[in-house]
């Protein structure tokens, strides 16, 4: 959003009216819609973004063949996601069980409700099911990086420090976010 676009045409989608309604671009086209239904016409997307959607996701393989259906040939989906493998979301995905500590945690962590959190299922975020998805969608995952991103916690003074520790001692693969790029294969002449 802060880049400016060249594209023809940009449209946010957020299942969530309040983020749309208080995005920071007034002019930007939105819809609420679900990933696994896109309110957009067959090969119709150059470039699908998806920052911190894939942990959401119950279901990801019908979210990705709706994103496949929606790219043009040679179209590709960027996201960013976080590793399934990092303690910090073994962490998290024990909290999340505790429901009650865990909106807690989110409360004291980022200052926001904790019922003002999707849940997170963790389906599409390893680089084994990420493959094995896209494949599955007709999408190629052309890159995939593991990358550290101590200011996930900036927010908790106390807990950024150790974070930093933290993905400082782990091996690379295990680094704390997933940045991956599918494409959906370009239709080839006979």
């Amino acid at each position: 959003e802060q880049l400016g676009h060249p594209l023809n045409r940009v449209v946010g989608i957020d299942p969530d009216w309040r983020s749309l309604a208080e995005h920071r671009l007034p002019a930007l086209p939105r819809a609420v819609a679900l990933s696994h239904a896109l309110p957009l016409a067959e090969a119709s997307v150059d470039l699908v973004l998806a920052s911190w959607v894939l942990e959401h996701l119950a279901h990801p393989g019908d979210d990705l063949q709706q994103v496949a259906r929606v790219l043009r040939p040679g179209g590709a989906l960027v996201f960013l996601t976080p590793n399934r493998r990092h303690p910090l979301i073994g962490l998290n995905r024990a909290l999340s069980k505790l429901a009650g500590l865990h909106r807690t945690l989110v409360t004291a962590a980022y200052g926001r409700a904790g019922a003002d959190t999707f849940p997170a299922y963790y389906c599409a975020n390893s680089a084994p099911a990420l493959r094995g998805l896209g494949a599955q969608a007709g999408l190629d995952l052309e890159r995939l990086e593991a990358i550290s991103d101590p200011t996930y916690w900036a927010a908790v003074p106390l807990a950024y420090p150790l974070l930093r520790a933290l993905d400082a001692m782990l091996p690379h693969g295990l680094s704390l976010h997933l940045v991956g790029l599918y494409r959906r294969p370009a239709i080839r002449p006979d």
